[in-house]
């Protein structure tokens, strides 16, 4: 898995870099630019229930070169999946590219359910985060998303549906500016 991740965020890197280039080999203007922003998310998890959660997304370079300017940032996500009176609790690190318009990660992260007597036994698995999140270009407009967990093949018995796939929305605040 760590492969893949690896892999995908280089091919991203490069993308990001050959449409920034053209005959001649310049960069955009890229700054340090830190920031966090926390927001709150509800939805449905497909084939499972309803879906909630917090996410905080630290932003780390932004490329002024594009209109939106583009801001390369890390997500830390926790939420909840209620699946047939349980819940499913789901952990993330998120690589993304946000803008005000649009964001679009990939990560790895760790699935827990607790079970057994008085919840005493849990089972963990690891697998790949796949984000996507869409909004107008109006900020009282809430953002709509898509995000998909798919644990790591044959390590995950709690669910029908091997996969994790939430549709969700959020407001998202103002970021906080630690260093600009």
């Amino acid at each position: 898995m760590k492969k893949i991740l690896y892999k995908i965020l280089i091919i991203l890197l490069f993308a990001l870099i050959s449409k920034t280039s053209n005959a001649q080999i310049h960069f955009p203007a890229i700054t340090t630019n830190l920031y966090v922003s926390p927001f709150i998310t509800i939805g449905y998890t497909f084939g499972a229930g309803l879906c909630y959660g917090i996410d905080f997304t630290f932003g780390m370079i932004k490329i002024k070169h594009y209109n939106p300017e583009i801001t390369a940032a890390l997500s830390v996500q926790y939420y909840f999946v209620n699946y047939q009176k349980n819940q499913h609790i789901i952990k993330n690190i998120t690589f993304l590219l946000d803008s005000k318009y649009f964001r679009i990660g990939v990560g790895a992260g760790e699935i827990k359910k607790s079970w057994g007597f008085k919840n005493r036994n849990t089972s963990k698995a690891f697998g790949t985060n796949i984000d996507f999140g869409i909004t107008a270009f109006n900020t009282q407009v809430p953002w709509i998303a898509l995000k998909a967990f798919i644990p790591k093949s044959g390590t995950w018995e709690w669910c029908d549906n091997k996969n994790y796939i939430s549709g969700y929305t959020y407001f998202k605040q103002e970021p906080i500016y630690l260093f600009d």
